[in-house]
């Protein structure tokens, strides 16, 4: 199990020396991995300090991946007048668009996972990032979050967005493949209101709330699952071995192997790895099992 405490992760701009989206977030890398199933995904935490000009700004977009996002402070706004509030979570299935959106003066954890080139972190991936970049300079030009250029195999003209148009490039350098979008299995985002779901006991010490099961993947095991558990001394939550699972807090008292952690603690078990979750003063963990292909 990774354990990561988000006061000891250094901030970073997430969009620096980039420039494939407008403005700028101050990001926390907290957990990712580029798994032998294919399973690909990065956890951060984001703030959005910025305003007016200085805001991030998306244009209307898609992607091959799916997310997950939760508010800790403020508000994001995600679709015009359309925002997830404070302690609210929403999934953006693959596929699914979103967007134009502009944020500011929010802080949030966000999750994008996929399979297989459909989300692209880690060295072999992220080695190939600049070079990327450059072809698709020589190929055309960045504006406002949209890449207008030339297809690489065609030699089309073509406008695409910034971002698909960047894992483009990067699919065909490392795995000599085109990067699809498929059709949307679900037609937009889905919103969820944690306060609104009641917890259940499960046993002493542990009380669960489901919040969504979605099945954005194909197969038997293609859901990803969207839960809290509340902890309180003497309970423990167990983790199986049969799905990689991520969660985090945002106030003190989670506890992993003996160590009581402070608030924004966030950790992720993998596949083949069980693990125990114990806590106190009801501690509330975020907690997210991902899907399998297999």
């Amino acid at each position: 199990m990774q354990v990561v405490v988000a006061g000891e992760v250094a901030v970073q701009d997430a969009n620096g020396g980039l420039g494939v989206r407008m403005g700028s977030i101050d990001t926390q890398r907290l957990l990712e991995d580029d798994a032998p199933d294919g399973l690909n995904f990065w956890f951060v935490r984001n703030s959005f300090a910025n305003s007016a000009e200085g805001a991030f700004k998306t244009p209307r977009h898609h992607h091959t991946f799916a997310q997950i996002k939760m508010v800790e402070k403020g508000s994001s706004n995600f679709l015009p007048g359309k925002d997830i509030q404070e302690g609210d979570i929403a999934y953006f299935p693959r596929a699914a668009f979103y967007g134009p959106q502009e944020k500011d003066n929010c802080t949030s954890f966000g999750m994008q996972f996929g399979f297989n080139g459909e989300h692209q972190r880690g060295p072999r991936w992220e080695s190939r990032r600049a070079e990327a970049m450059e072809n698709l300079q020589k190929r055309g030009r960045i504006e406002n979050g949209v890449f207008f250029g030339k297809d690489a195999d065609t030699g089309e003209e073509i406008v695409r967005d910034s971002v698909e148009a960047l894992y483009d490039e990067r699919m065909r350098l490392v795995t000599n493949r085109r990067l699809v979008v498929g059709p949307e299995a679900y037609d937009s985002v889905i919103l969820m209101h944690p306060a609104a779901f009641s917890y259940f006991p499960v046993s002493q010490g542990v009380e669960l709330k489901h919040l969504g099961r979605l099945y954005d993947q194909p197969g038997p095991n293609g859901d990803v699952a969207i839960s809290m558990v509340r902890l309180s001394e003497g309970g423990a939550y167990h983790l199986g071995e049969d799905r990689a699972q991520l969660g985090w807090t945002v106030a003190e008292g989670l506890t992993l192997d003996g160590r009581t952690y402070p608030a924004l603690t966030s950790f992720y078990s993998p596949r083949a790895e069980a693990a125990e979750l114990a806590g106190i003063g009801g501690v509330e963990v975020y907690l997210v099992t991902f899907p399998r292909l297999d």
